[in-house]
C-alpha cells in the first residue's frame, strides 16, 4: 500500500513538471513545493502534524530557499528572459553597464 502511494505521489509530481511550474504564481509554487517536501521527505512518519495551507506554503518557501541557495546566480538567471532580467532597472543603469562591457571588451 505504501509503495502504491509513493507511485501516485511521483506521478502527481511528474504531471506538475510537465505543466511547467514557471507559469504558476509564487504562492501556488510554494504550496506545491511544500507538498512535495512533505510527501517525499517527511512522509507518513509525521502524520500527527496538523497541515494547513499556510504551513505547507511555509515548507515550500523554506524548500525553495534551500534549493536556490545551492545554485549559482547564472544558473538562476538563465531561467528568465532578458526582459525579466532587466525588470526594475532604470534605462540609465542598463546603458551604464553596456558602456562598461564595451569598454572592458575593448581592453582584451
Amino acid at each position: 500500500m505504501l509503495c502504491q502511494r509513493i507511485k501516485e505521489k511521483k506521478s502527481a509530481f511528474n504531471t506538475l513538471n510537465r505543466i511547467s511550474l514557471s507559469s504558476f504564481s509564487s504562492q501556488l509554487k510554494w504550496l506545491i513545493e511544500g507538498l512535495l517536501h512533505y510527501w517525499f521527505n517527511m512522509g507518513d512518519q509525521n502524520m500527527e502534524i496538523e497541515l494547513t495551507p499556510e504551513k505547507i506554503i511555509e515548507y515550500g518557501k523554506k524548500w525553495q530557499n534551500i534549493v536556490l541557495s545551492g545554485l549559482e546566480p547564472d544558473e538562476i538567471m538563465a531561467r528568465f528572459s532578458i526582459k525579466d532580467r532587466l525588470k526594475g532597472l532604470a534605462p540609465e543603469e542598463i546603458e551604464r553597464y553596456l558602456k562598461q562591457l564595451k569598454k572592458n571588451n575593448g581592453k582584451k
